[in-house]
């Protein structure tokens, strides 16, 4: 049981205030009302003990990603980092952006320190923007999504492998020739479903020479074997 002006209060009548205090902020913004002062104080004080508990200490160094709901006339999720500041201090530019556009921060979440926060807010902004119906109102910033549905993409996309900078291998196949190969790199290749020009001087690789009667690199006839006049 907490204590509250040296009065116990029952945990379960400040989950039903605060469950009340949402529903106003919600109705008034609804109604393009601004909400009243105490139920706002009441779901930011809230929404911040929720991630003391999820990211505790908060001021200890290291990168962190954390994730805030604002609840306004234009509700949304925004997804960030924090790398040199500690989180509370950040937390305190979320706050007077709130008084300044009549937002309320509905909920939150932040992580426990990790060692490549961007990569990971890459990833998870990357995964919420192709969830249909959401729209991406900013930098980091989504509408027409649910926290608890933020939050759970946030927290897969911590371990999901980063596919965004990885590499693709070529597909298994015969040995290439090294001229098509060079040929490809200089853009000198025909058209799709053009053959290749077969005027090569010399066989296309050691198991395609003369005597082979296709080249299994490139399925086309290798070039006759020339001999060099001596002057």
């Amino acid at each position: 049981m907490g204590v509250y002006e040296d009065h116990p209060v029952d945990p379960r009548l400040e989950e039903i205030e605060l469950r009340v205090a949402k529903q106003n902020v919600r109705y008034c913004f609804d109604k393009q009302i601004v909400p009243d002062i105490e139920d706002s104080v009441r779901v930011m004080h809230s929404a911040y003990e929720v991630m003391t508990r999820a990211g505790e200490p908060l001021d200890a160094p290291g990168q962190r990603l954390y994730l805030l709901s604002f609840e306004g006339i234009q509700s949304y999720i925004k997804v960030g980092m924090v790398r040199k500041q500690t989180f509370p201090e950040r937390f305190k530019d979320y706050e007077r952006e709130a008084r300044n556009g009549v937002l309320v921060i509905f909920d939150g979440w932040v992580s426990r320190p990790w060692p490549n926060a961007r990569r990971w807010e890459t990833r998870a902004c990357d995964a919420i923007e192709t969830v249909p119906g959401v729209q991406k109102i900013g930098r980091e910033r989504f509408a027409n999504i649910a926290f608890e549905q933020a939050l759970e993409i946030v927290k897969a996309e911590r371990t999901a492998k980063n596919r965004t900078h990885e590499r693709q291998r070529p597909a298994a196949g015969p040995p290439h020739h090294p001229r098509v190969v060079g040929r490809a790199r200089t853009g000198l290749l025909p058209a799709p479903g053009r053959p290749l020009r077969t005027g090569l001087r010399r066989p296309h690789s050691p198991v395609c020479g003369p005597a082979s009667p296709i080249c299994p690199a490139c399925q086309h006839e290798p070039p006759p074997a020339t001999t060099r006049r001596r002057r």
